[in-house]
């Protein structure tokens, strides 16, 4: 068999395939036309495809809903498609084969990429000794500009191909059903899902197609085992009975200071059930990441902090935060918030300006403080900027030159780190938080290893 054979059959993206299934198909008899050939066809816009066009065909995100089947005597053929004519003769003489496929890829979900679009379809084959072949293939398939993200339209074209195999195997609807039928119902489907995401056609007296395209969720958060959560609301708000059972056993644990490996630890939780659970938490919005603290850690503030001045609703948040009137005037009883106000916390986190040497912590409790002592708790200072966007951490990375054989050269506690963490990619804090060592110690091994650099980010 040909290299084009191979190079094309790659673009498929199927479900639950195996890759036995998938090397039969591979070994199929029928050769497809030359690549080259292939490519040629999808390298130019189609020549005027949209005869009756019912949407503006450059503003849709389903370019074409194409139903395909396999004719007895002409083999694999186009059986209607809205807009008429979108995929002409070159373009069907290219994909057919991927259309109209064995039977190992019927029934999931295959994805054809090619240079001008996608192409997300759903071959179906329904065995009976009722046809001539003892069976009936045939395709629906949606064609999808090349940048389009397929996931949202996959289960509407698994759902309407369900829907024309269940009409078949009962009625015998799609060998009945001529082609004018066909083009009514699949303009209406194309009309109603590009102009308002769903559509109801009535097929038959007794069948109504009901389609709704829904937007794709959003990808859950990455979280690191470095990580501090931060409750945003308070843990009898959280609907445990909508989360799995690993949220209610680290929850009691999350504390604001402790990170995501310390509560897994604490938890008697593997690592990967945590950080799943944090990930959870974060994206329904009850709890937001954070770095751990240290009075080593830098920070830089950020053009967020001008909302301190000027959104009210954040400034009233601020005040409750750090106990004060947002007068400046301290409440009744509270000690920790004596003469602090607004403006004094602005001016606090505008310390933290870009400048060489950046300035740690530690250094600004020393500059701010008076003998010692500060309005406001420092640690939730830091928190509060982060978790308002005032401030980004500076992070600190460890480069191993990588002319160095580290096994050879590195000795004591960094010959014990994994050599991808010294790659310029992780943090200290990774690091530290990975190899269990405290962030002096680490620090103190980097400085004086001569085959590793620091850089901050």
């Amino acid at each position: 068999m040909g290299d084009s054979k191979q190079e094309y059959a790659a673009t498929y993206i199927h479900d639950g395939i195996t890759k036995e299934a998938l090397a039969d198909f591979l070994r199929q008899d029928e050769e497809p036309e030359d690549i080259e050939d292939i490519q040629q066809n999808f390298s130019t816009p189609p020549q005027s495809p949209h005869r009756n066009s019912l949407v503006d065909p450059d503003h849709v995100p389903i370019l074409c809903i194409v139903l395909s089947k396999f004719h007895l005597t002409l083999g694999p053929i186009i059986e209607a498609q809205s807009p008429d004519g979108y995929l002409n003769k070159e373009d069907f003489s290219a994909i057919k084969k991927y259309l109209i496929t064995k039977s190992e890829l019927c029934g999931h979900l295959v994805t054809i990429n090619t240079p001008r679009f996608q192409i997300c379809g759903f071959p179906v084959m329904i065995s009976s000794n009722k046809y001539n072949r003892n069976h009936f293939r045939f395709n629906i398939a949606f064609v999808l500009g090349t940048e389009t993200d397929t996931t949202p339209y996959e289960p509407v074209v698994r759902k309407l191909a369900e829907y024309l195999r269940v009409l078949e195997v009962e009625s015998g609807f799609m060998l009945k059903a001529d082609q004018s039928q066909l083009q009514v119902i699949f303009d209406e489907i194309y009309k109603g899902l590009n102009t308002c995401g769903s559509s109801t056609v009535q097929v038959t007296d007794a069948t109504t197609i009901h389609l709704s395209i829904m937007d794709s969720p959003p990808k859950a958060p990455i979280i690191h085992a470095h990580e501090v959560p931060v409750l945003l609301y308070s843990p009898a708000s959280i609907p445990l009975d909508a989360f799995d059972w690993t949220v209610a056993l680290i929850l009691p644990l999350v504390d604001g200071v402790s990170y995501a490996r310390q509560i897994s630890h604490n938890a008697g939780i593997e690592i990967h059930l945590t950080l799943k659970a944090l990930s959870a938490l974060v994206s329904c919005g009850f709890v937001q990441m954070v770095p751990v603290f240290q009075f080593s850690n830098v920070y830089m503030v950020t053009e967020q902090v001008r909302r301190l001045l000027t959104d009210k609703q954040l400034r009233t948040e601020c005040a409750r935060f750090f106990h004060f009137e947002e007068a400046g005037n301290v409440s009744e009883g509270n000690q920790e918030g004596g003469g602090l106000n607004i403006e004094t916390l602005f001016r606090c986190y505008c310390d933290f300006v870009a400048r060489h040497p950046m300035m740690t912590v530690a250094e600004f409790y020393e500059r701010r403080s008076n003998h010692g002592v500060l309005p406001f708790d420092v640690r939730r200072f830091i928190q509060f900027g982060c978790l308002k966007g005032f401030l980004r951490k500076v992070d600190k990375h460890a480069l191993l030159d990588p002319r160095v054989d580290m096994d050879d050269k590195l000795a004591g506690v960094l010959s014990k780190i994994p050599k991808t963490m010294l790659s310029g990619k992780h943090t200290l804090d990774e690091i530290c938080c990975t190899s269990k060592m405290s962030s002096k110690d680490l620090g103190q091994e980097l400085d004086d290893d001569p085959y590793t650099t620091t850089f901050s980010r």
